[in-house]
């Protein structure tokens, strides 16, 4: 509430009868002009989210507001306009505002106010030909600076015992450079064991920078090699090496070149697996897609030219690819020394489907070149194969020399359902070391370390035994996975090593199937093991489990969550270790942030069980349980505490366990807002969140869901659009406005300023339009300041007031109406009405109405001005009436001052507390998050475009509901190229298939667009359902 004496504006030169302020720009439909962060599309293509400058234009109409951007000829180049082919060009380079229809025939330019959309089409012959996904290095985002820190603190207690591990992750980042650290800590203490370790760990410190230019990162310090010529390998040194990631999604992977003749202007279709891939237009002529999306399975391309008249070795054409590390070698196992070494890999993508790679090894004590080839072979799948010369001086101080031959091989048969993966077959001569062999110290190692469980028991670890002299000689890999629809998933995995000069080889078998049965999942599966160590394991083992959901039986099963688990399982072994255990696990809470899981069963040496509970929260997340075992004999107590944090210009900003990339999302102030599609991620008391695990050189969208706003907090622009580098800490800022909301009425002695004049709060430059009767609503208030009023263009026509709010009422003001405590998820229209009446006499009505929930006691302040009132009266009575059923009266007396002759009353500000006694719909907890089983189809069920599974039923349950019908919206995740309509959570399983949602007639119900009136179904007193599919 506004103070009524700052709320009477002295206009000493505007005219007694202006009531009409200078409206001729927004007749015209102009809009201010100035910086607006658009999302601009080129071509109908997503490039860039970007604040741009508005100039005003001469033409106006609903759409554009009059406004037009100011662009220049950098900004084209960094859209990908050919600026330097056009004959114009060194005119267009000394504009500052460029007429794009001035330089390019055809080009135009669309301006979406509302939306905030700016459209540019230009013809492709002035643009660079990019790939699908392109983004330009210039819109990449290196990150601002500041320091992070990943924590995760595991540990257990018995009576015996305690063992804590506490791992961290922390670096700085500063101008693209990051420098990145892992340290470990392990406390062990075994009173009667007599053990006690206390140690901290520097295991890796590393420099790491990203070099656009060349489309690589290099890494400085200590880190790993990971590619698939040669084996993983620590080091401390130096290393670049290229980056797919740099590239676009269509660029990434392995994609053919398909090449062809269209023999008139035609439209080109990629299909795969049955389902569309690629299609665009092709000209007469000869035509080469180079920028095939790769695709998660294998299969066979179907290319369709129709005319208008009727993981094995590879890399794309062109392609080149390097990986070079020089240093130290380093795996952190002290039976090896520490070599220097280099190490350097490249490959080459031909045509045909060739690739060639290459690589070397060079140290002291070793010497190795590899040198392979792959090839796309079409309908028969792809392989690859590659020799490796090695020579060595082990750790005997003799020199060997051998070859390694190693052959790759992958093929789907999507037809049939099944993925066939040959990983290889590699055969090395005797005298075949690797870098790691030479490494050891000495040639073998039959000393296991002993170490000790959390009771105290004593075992040996058998991992690190070695032996030089067993040579790897042959190993076989054999990955196959079979879809049998209906019926289940079949697979099986083999992997044979055989070793010169070892008593036997090593095996290792597993075969599984699994499968659904209505609500309930089950599997079986088999393993066998048997390797050459110093124990000579052998194991076979039969596994069986099956998982219910306990949902499925409370309630319709349209409303089946699957949050409640029973799960079962037996294992048998041949070692004699069988076991067989029974329990429960699901979820608690909204946004299923409590997750528990109970545990018992029974084995050879006992009973044992467990219990667990996890809470995981916009700070991290922590988990703590209890385990028995041996009968009872030994209990445990574990715990285990994670999360991360970042410190920034801004403060310290606690949130959860942080990725790579990161986001950094300051809503300046805005406390407690949740961040879309995150879980349990909410903005802390100044505004800041961390949003973990962006993904590199992509678009992240970061929106904020302005449904959990509080009545003091607007945002002006809840989404923004971010591209980060590799490891960046990028900064997302949200404009808000906070504080408080006022409608004011404002006067000029007596008389409303006039309709249409602007009100600028100058402090935090806050504009508005008076309405009628001189009312104008602000948001984002401070406590006091000053406001301009112009209703003309003349410095006459303006003046300045001061505002102050009265701290006690502008609590009352705030809470009444207020979006947070009106925001049902549905509505039947039921409001609330306020009325004042005098001695009987009706006298006004608050023009405010809203619902609220039940208990809930709101206020609010009315100012009241009375016709004509008695020197006597000493009293007013108001009340309180409802419109729907239940309804209540409440009366109430206020004693006003004695009045004298002098004195007149001519306004008086009445407080007004209300109890809601009824409220409107409110969807049920269950129906607010509902998983909808659509099935699993097959492609010949939608082969065709328009094609359609059948409707899948499910409803919404709405409480304490006396309506009829209601209207409803939805939001989600958006098709790609129809809004209307839902994309899937994984477009990996299915391209160019959709999710609409439909009524009970079978039309389809818009998207974010309220529906017309849909009958509802009574189900008990208190319960009815909205039926949909």
């Amino acid at each position: 509430m506004i103070r009524p004496e700052n709320l009477s504006i002295r206009i000493e030169d505007a005219p007694r009868n202006s009531q009409v302020a200078d409206l001729s720009n927004f007749e015209q439909g102009f809009q201010l002009p100035g910086n607006y962060r658009v999302n601009v599309y080129v071509n109908d293509n997503f490039t860039v989210s970007k604040e741009l400058n508005f100039n005003q234009t001469e033409k106006s109409d609903s759409v554009s507001g009059g406004l037009a951007p100011c662009i220049d000829s950098k900004w084209l180049l960094l859209l990908g306009v050919k600026i330097y082919d056009l004959p114009e060009v060194e005119q267009l380079k000394e504009e500052k505002c460029i007429d794009l229809k001035k330089y390019i025939l055809d080009a135009d330019i669309v301006y979406n106010f509302n939306l905030q959309r700016l459209d540019i089409s230009i013809p492709q012959l002035w643009m660079k030909s990019h790939a699908q996904g392109y983004i330009p290095p210039s819109e990449w985002d290196s990150g601002i600076t500041a320091a992070y820190l990943n924590y995760n603190l595991n540990g257990n207690t018995t009576s015996k015992s305690d063992n804590i591990f506490v791992s961290l992750n922390s670096g700085f980042n500063l101008a693209g450079f990051r420098f990145k650290n892992i340290s470990t800590y392990n406390y062990f203490n075994h009173q009667d064991a007599g053990a006690h370790i206390s140690k901290w760990n520097n295991v890796q410190n590393y420099l790491e920078k990203s070099i656009i230019p060349l489309k690589s990162e290099l890494i400085v310090g200590d880190s790993n090699v990971q590619n698939m010529i040669f084996d993983s390998t620590g080091f401390r040194g130096a290393r670049l090496y290229s980056s797919e990631a740099m590239l676009p999604s269509s660029m990434q992977g392995y994609a053919p070149v398909v090449r062809g003749i269209a023999n008139s202007k035609s439209i080109l279709t990629i299909r795969q697996n049955g389902y569309i891939v690629y299609q665009t237009n092709v000209n007469p002529g000869p035509f080469e897609i180079t920028d095939l999306t790769a695709m998660a399975l294998s299969g066979d391309l179907d290319v369709t030219v129709e005319e208008s008249a009727g993981i094995p070795m590879l890399l794309r054409e062109g392609r080149t690819t390097f990986d070079v590390t020089a240093g130290e070698f380093r795996t952190g196992n002290k039976d090896q020394e520490n070599p220097l070494f280099f190490q350097g890999t490249l490959n080459r993508g031909f045509n045909r489907g060739i690739t060639l790679f290459g690589g070397t090894q060079l140290a002291s004590d070793y010497k190795s070149a590899l040198l392979g080839i792959g090839k796309n072979m079409g309908e028969w799948g792809a392989f690859s194969f590659d020799v490796t010369h090695a020579d060595s001086t082990l750790a005997d101080k003799k020199d060997y020399t051998g070859q390694s031959y190693r052959l790759l091989y992958s093929k789907s048969l999507n037809k049939l359902g099944t993925t066939l993966q040959l990983l290889g077959y590699r055969y090395s001569t005797k005298g075949f070391y690797t870098l790691n062999d030479v490494a050891y110290k000495s040639m073998e190692q039959f000393e296991p370390e002993e170490k000790f469980d959390n009771f105290g028991n004593s075992h040996y670890d058998s991992s690190s035994y070695y032996n030089l002299n067993y040579v790897k000689k042959g190993r076989f890999q054999l990955n196959i996975n079979q879809n049998l629809g209906q019926y289940g998933s079949l697979y099986a995995s083999a992997n044979y090593q055989s070793y010169w000069n070892a008593p036997k080889p090593s095996k290792n078998y597993q075969v599984g199937y699994s499968n659904s049965l209505k609500y309930f999942t089950y599997s079986l599966s088999w393993l066998m093991q048997d390797s050459p160590n110093i124990y000579n394991d052998k194991n076979n083992s039969i596994a069986a489990s099956i998982a219910i959901p306990l949902n499925a039986f409370f309630g319709h099963r349209d409303r089946v969550r699957n949050d409640i688990y029973s799960n079962s399982s037996v294992v048998q072994n041949s070692s004699g270790n069988d076991s067989i255990q029974t329990g429960i696990n699901g979820s608690l809470g909204e946004n299923r942030q409590l997750s528990y899981n109970l545990q018992q069963g029974h084995n050879d040496t006992g009973g044992f069980g467990t219990a667990s509970a996890r809470l995981e929260t916009k700070y991290g997340s922590a988990g703590v349980g209890f385990s028995f075992s041996d009968g009872g004999k030994e209990k445990s107590f574990n715990y285990d505490l994670a999360g991360g944090m970042i410190l920034h210009s801004g403060g310290l900003t606690l949130g959860q366990t942080l990725g790579d990339t990161n986001v950094l999302v300051d809503a300046q102030g805005a406390k407690n807002v949740k961040l879309e599609n995150s879980t349990n991620i909410h903005t802390n008391s100044k505004g800041y969140a961390i949003l973990p695990f962006a993904e590199n050189y992509r678009l992240n969208r970061i929106a904020l869901e302005t449904n959990t706003l509080d009545d003091q907090t607007e945002i002006l622009n809840n989404v923004q659009n971010l591209v980060p580098m590799k490891g960046a800490i990028v900064y997302a800022k949200f404009d808000t406005r906070i504080g408080q909301r006022a409608l004011i009425t404002i006067k000029n002695l007596g008389t409303y300023v006039p309709y249409g004049s602007t009100v600028t709060e100058e402090k935090q430059n806050i504009t508005s339009i008076v309405g009628q009767d001189g009312q104008t609503y602000l948001s984002g208030l401070a406590e006091n300041g000053t406001f301009k009023i112009s209703w003309g263009s003349t410095e006459k026509e303006s003046c300045n007031t001061s505002y102050t709010f009265d701290k006690k009422i502008s609590n009352v003001v705030s809470n009444f109406c207020s979006r947070g405590s009106c925001n049902p998820e549905l509505t039947t229209g039921s409001k609330v009405k306020i009325k004042l009446r005098i001695k009987k006499k009706f006298v006004g009505q608050m023009p405010q109405s809203c619902s609220f929930d039940v208990g809930d006691v709101q206020e609010t302040e009315l100012k009241v001005k009375f016709l004509k009132l008695d020197l006597w009266q000493r009293k007013v009575t108001y009340e309180l009436t409802f419109n729907n059923k239940q309804q209540v009266v409440q009366a109430s007396t206020i004693l006003l001052a004695p009045l004298s002759n002098a004195d007149p009353l001519v306004k008086i500000n009445l407080r007004f507390k209300a109890l809601i006694v009824d409220r409107t719909c409110t969807v049920a907890p269950e129906s607010k998050s509902i998983d909808v089983a659509l099935g699993t189809w097959g492609t010949k069920n939608i082969i065709n475009i328009g094609d359609q599974t059948r409707p899948i039923p499910f409803s919404i349950r709405l409480l304490d509901c006396t309506a009829k019908n209601v209207s409803v919206s939805f939001d989600g995740p958006k098709y790609a190229t129809n809004p209307q309509f839902l994309a899937l959570s994984n477009e990996s399983t299915a391209k160019n298939v959709a999710i609409q949602i439909l009524n009970k007639d079978r039309l389809q119900l818009p998207m974010e667009t309220l529906t017309s009136p849909v009958k509802m179904y009574q189900r008990g007193a208190q319960t009815q359902l909205l039926i949909l599919f």
